[in-house]
């Protein structure tokens, strides 16, 4: 992971299925502040995120 922006919006995004996180992704980037954006595809992967 990168590191964090300071007074950036963070989302972390939890789905199984990539074509839905993917699609959220997008949309996200396409707004007009800053973010900081992580996915996860399972339980697993989710908990060593936060």
């Amino acid at each position: 992971m990168s590191e964090i922006k300071s007074g950036a919006v963070r989302f972390l995004l939890a789905d199984d299925h990539s074509l839905i996180r993917q699609g959220v992704v997008f949309l996200l980037e396409d707004m007009d502040w800053e973010s900081e954006i992580f996915h996860a595809s399972n339980l697993q992967q989710l908990m060593n995120s936060i």
